[in-house]
C-alpha cells in the first residue's frame, strides 16, 4: 500500500498535465445535420478535429448524421458499435488504414457557395474513416450531459427552482431552448440552478467541485471548453428558440422532437412515445408532417395522453385530441398537460408570436 501511493500521485499528475495541454476545443452541432469539434474557431486555419501536434492516429470527434435515420455516426461512440470513426483524409497518412469518407461529398467547406449544406471544416478539407483510430487518445471536448460531484457556476440571470430529483432539474433545461444551457442541482436541498447559453461557453472555467451537486450541459449549437474563451457562434445563434427570426431552416421547413406520455403500451407498462419530424433528402424538411394514433382516430379511445414535451428542434406542434381538443407546443408553452386521447400530431414551423 505505501509502494503504491506515490504512483497514485504521479498518474494524478499525469492525468492533471494532459489535460491543462489539451483542454481547448471549440465545438459546433447542426441539427440532423453534423457535430464538429475544433482545436482553434478560425475555419481559416487548419485545426480540423481535435487532435494535437505530436498525437498519433486518433478519432477527431467529428459525427455526421446518417442520411436515414439522422443519427450521429463517426465519432468515439460509434468505434463501440461500428469499430470505426471518422479522421482527417491526409495525404501524408496518421492513419495506416485510411479510406476516404463517401459522407465528405454530402457537404460544402465554403459557406459562400451554394447548393448543398456548409459544414465547419477549413475550405477542402475531407474526411477519412478508420478502424486503427478507435485505440487512439481521446480528450474531453466539454458538454457533458451528467457531472456527478460537479457545480456549474453561474451568474445572476440564472433561475431557481425546487425539484425532487436532478432529472427534473434536467429537463427543466432541456424544455427551455434557447434560454438555457447548463444546470446544476443542489442534492441536499433541492434546489435546481438553470444557467444561461453563456454558459456554454469557457465551461471549464466555470465549474467547481462539490460532491453535493449533480450538474450537466444541454448546449444545442455550439460550446468551447477551455477558461474565457469565446464560443464559435454569437449569443444570438445560442440563444435560437422555436418560431424567432434566428430559428434554423428555410421559409417551409423546420427540424424538431417531442414526445407524448404515456402514449402506447408495451406488455403492462406504458412507454413515452417519440415523434420526429418526417425528413427529406439531405436532412432537410419541406413540409408539415402529421401522425395520427389510428386507435384514438377510429374512435376506440384506448390510449389516453397525460404529458406532451418538446425536446429539441425549431418546430411547432399541434396536438389534436379525439374530441377536437387542441393544444399548441412551442417554446413558450414546452411542457403541456392533456389528460385526454390524442388523435393527431402535426408539426409545422411556428408563426411569429
Amino acid at each position: 500500500m505505501v509502494e503504491l501511493f506515490p504512483v497514485s500521485l504521479f498518474l494524478l499528475s499525469l492525468c492533471t498535465f494532459i489535460l491543462a495541454q489539451n483542454d481547448e476545443f471549440y465545438c459546433k452541432k447542426q441539427a440532423d445535420q453534423w457535430k464538429v469539434c475544433r482545436t482553434c474557431n478560425d475555419s481559416q486555419i487548419d485545426c480540423d478535429g481535435t487532435s494535437q501536434s505530436k498525437d498519433s492516429c486518433r478519432c477527431e470527434d467529428i459525427s455526421i448524421a446518417h442520411s436515414s435515420n439522422y443519427n450521429f455516426n463517426g465519432g468515439w461512440d460509434y468505434c463501440q458499435t461500428n469499430g470505426w470513426c471518422y479522421i482527417k483524409y491526409r495525404k501524408n497518412k496518421v492513419c495506416s488504414d485510411q479510406k476516404w469518407a463517401g459522407d465528405s461529398d454530402r457537404f460544402l467547406t465554403d459557406p459562400n457557395v451554394k447548393g448543398k449544406p456548409y459544414i465547419w471544416l477549413k475550405q477542402g478539407s475531407e474526411l477519412g474513416k478508420s478502424k486503427e483510430a478507435c485505440t487512439g487518445k481521446q480528450y474531453n471536448t466539454g458538454n457533458e450531459a451528467i457531472l456527478e460531484g460537479v457545480k456549474i457556476t453561474g451568474n445572476a440571470e440564472d433561475l431557481e427552482f425546487d425539484f425532487e430529483t436532478s432529472d427534473d432539474c434536467k429537463d427543466a433545461c432541456s424544455s427551455r431552448i434557447g434560454e438555457c444551457g447548463s444546470w446544476s442541482f443542489d442534492k441536499s436541498e433541492g434546489i435546481c440552478y438553470l444557467h444561461t447559453p453563456d454558459s456554454c461557453c469557457g465551461q471549464f472555467g466555470k465549474r467547481e467541485k462539490n460532491l453535493g451537486f449533480t450538474s450537466g450541459y444541454v448546449c444545442q449549437y455550439c460550446w468551447s471548453t477551455k477558461t474565457n474563451t469565446d464560443c464559435p457562434c454569437s449569443i444570438e445563434e445560442r440563444s435560437q428558440r422555436p418560431g424567432t427570426a434566428h430559428s434554423s431552416g428555410g421559409d417551409n421547413h423546420c427540424t424538431g422532437e417531442m414526445e407524448l406520455h404515456p402514449n402506447f403500451i408495451t406488455g403492462n407498462q406504458r412507454k413515452p412515445k417519440p415523434f420526429r419530424k418526417i425528413m427529406k433528402r439531405k436532412g432537410r424538411y419541406f413540409r408539415t408532417a402529421e401522425w395520427k394514433i389510428w386507435k384514438n382516430a377510429k374512435g376506440k379511445e384506448g390510449l389516453k395522453t397525460e404529458k406532451a414535451t418538446l425536446l429539441d428542434g425549431n418546430c411547432c406542434w399541434t396536438i389534436t385530441g379525439s374530441r377536437r381538443e387542441e393544444i399548441l407546443l412551442n417554446y413558450r408553452n414546452p411542457v403541456a398537460e392533456l389528460d385526454f386521447y390524442v388523435k393527431k400530431v402535426k408539426s409545422h414551423k411556428c408563426s411569429r408570436f
